[in-house]
């Protein structure tokens, strides 16, 4: 095939489309298949993406009348409402003007990068709609966006994933995100073995617009994940059904580094009280430091009292530790592994990243926080969440719940949508550390669980993996992120919608940020080891 006159006359009839503000390029910005040649063809493109001012009238005309004098007119028209006004032809088609006797006129469908859809018409006479698509659709006017390499579209599918390949990385206004599928990215763990580039592409598209994802079919890469999963919520229901004194037995109040049993509002979460029973859990070490006593000069690294041995139920339920041990493991290998590919993601750099979340200090191991959490009923009419809107303060969380349902997000135009529960199939979101990282490429996602209206409660298991405590948080320099993605840091104009307020993430160490939140989720248990006289840092957020 030889792109001739027609094209020519074609590109030269769509160039009216062509931004006032926009130079003209100085060389081809098409990308020709290789089975076209070269020379004739550039030359060819480099007239027919350029206009040339049309013919004023003279003045002889205009006394005469014989010609009106030309008023140029805006030439994108279609495009006049958006700032940005770029977009990708998505497809071709005729319309039937509503003015009888009228000819069908073209029109195009544009994707524009603030994620509208609009119908713009075509301008000019003659050239039927297959030369259309194909200078449009499939591989035409580049200046139209910045950066994109257009290619010839073999198949729908594939235009399709080129449409969305070649638009702005990072949306500026809110993603359509339908009640549908709220986690709208199906994520395979198998395909993360297979193919590891389209999952990593596919993980950064996820994660620069929901936000939320499921990662499905775990069992084929992790044999066994399928019943760890079941056994841990056997244990867990076993363990809610024992007597409240057995319960207390290992009530989170006993343990200075904040691990074991809380009861039915003793958790706060953005200065509410959380209608849930749950168990917190952590890396079984010895503690890192000793208790730390008034003015010593502990109080710099007290975040350190994090670590330390976990709270289990071993004499109401014998089989708990081992069972929530095997399904810890297993959570952390794929933390680890998402935690790699959110990386190689961001930036040809990966250990920029990865080595935050490592440590070799057997004092200082590699940090995660479990909880096993039971949201019980609640009565028609009464108040409260079961935890309420919040963003996950860490780097990944993976959420294992059964199928009551309840969760929801928080979409960016503030609208709050369901989080389908789906068996063995983990919900993914990243906190704030990442977002911190990747300087708000990757948001960290507002949700909240609602109240259980049904007769059972709702269970769940989520596992937030975090930084080392001792890891500095500096966001990655425009430097260190790929290309594609450097101009996307700036790239979103609308404010997100939420119910949370900017976290307090500063260029520290994630110790510290990591002790201010989970002191001020247990006051209780702060004021009992710690209190203001020991600990500058952490309890109840200060009023100013």
């Amino acid at each position: 095939m030889s792109f001739r006159s027609p094209v020519a006359s074609l590109a030269s009839s769509l160039a009216r489309l062509t931004l006032r503000s926009r130079p003209t390029p100085a060389a081809p910005l098409l990308r020709l298949p290789s089975s076209i040649p070269s020379p004739s063809s550039s030359l060819l493109l480099r007239h027919a993406f350029s206009t040339s001012r049309p013919a004023h009238a003279t003045l002889n005309q205009v006394t005469r009348g014989a010609r009106k004098p030309i008023r140029r007119q805006p030439k994108t028209p279609a495009l006049g409402g958006c700032y940005q006004k770029k977009g990708v032809c998505s497809k071709v088609y005729t319309t039937k003007p509503k003015k009888p006797n009228s000819a069908v006129r073209k029109v195009a469908k544009v994707k524009l990068s603030t994620g509208r859809a609009i119908i713009a018409y075509i301008p000019g006479e003659g050239h039927n709609l297959q030369e259309h698509s194909v200078v449009l659709v499939r591989g035409g006017r580049t200046q139209d966006l910045p950066g994109a390499k257009y290619a010839p579209a073999l198949s729908p599918k594939r235009q399709e994933a080129e449409e969305v390949e070649h638009r702005n990385p990072y949306p500026a206004s809110p993603p359509a995100c339908t009640p549908e599928s709220p986690a709208s990215e199906h994520l395979s763990a198998r395909s993360d073995s297979q193919h590891p580039a389209q999952f990593i592409h596919e993980l950064r598209h996820a994660l620069l617009t929901t936000g939320f994802l499921y990662l499905t079919e775990v069992e084929q890469v992790l044999p066994g994940w399928n019943a760890a999963w079941d056994a841990a919520f056997r244990a867990s229901e076993e363990f809610f059904q024992r007597p409240m004194q057995e319960k207390m037995e290992i009530a989170m109040l006993k343990s200075r580094h904040f691990r074991g049993y809380s009861a039915v509002g003793a958790e706060v979460t953005a200065g509410k009280v959380d209608q849930r029973e749950q168990i917190d859990l952590a890396p079984d070490t010895p503690p890192a430091i000793p208790h730390p006593r008034p003015s010593s000069a502990e109080e710099r690294s007290i975040f350190l009292s994090l670590y330390g041995p976990n709270q289990y139920p071993s004499a109401s339920v014998p089989s708990f530790e081992s069972t929530i041990k095997t399904y810890r493991a297993l959570c952390s290998t794929i933390a680890r592994s998402l935690v790699s590919l959110l990386a190689q993601s961001l930036s040809p750099e990966p250990r920029l990243i990865t080595s935050l979340f490592e440590s070799d200090d057997p004092l200082t191991p590699d940090y995660s926080r479990m909880k096993v959490v039971r949201y019980p009923p609640v009565a028609p009419g009464t108040e409260g969440l079961g935890v309420g809107a919040h963003k996950d303060g860490g780097g990944i969380t993976l959420l294992a719940q059964d199928q009551t349902g309840g969760l929801q997000v928080q979409r960016w135009d503030g609208e709050w949508i369901d989080v389908e529960p789906r068996a063995h199939d983990l919900v993914i979101n990243v906190g704030q550390v990442i977002e911190r990282l990747s300087s708000g490429l990757y948001p960290a996602t507002t949700h909240r669980v609602l109240p259980t209206r049904s007769r059972a409660a709702r269970l769940s298991i989520p596992f937030f993996f975090s930084p080392v405590l001792t890891s500095p948080l500096a966001p990655l320099r425009p430097s260190q992120l790929h290309s594609s993605l450097v101009g996307a840091v700036d790239g979103r104009s609308a404010e997100v919608v939420t119910e949370v307020k900017k976290g307090d993430l500063h260029e520290e160490v994630f110790g510290r940020a990591a002790w201010r939140g989970i002191t001020r989720s247990h006051v209780d248990v702060w004021e009992r080891w710690y209190g203001r006289d020991v600990d500058a840092l952490g309890g109840p957020e200060r009023v100013k």
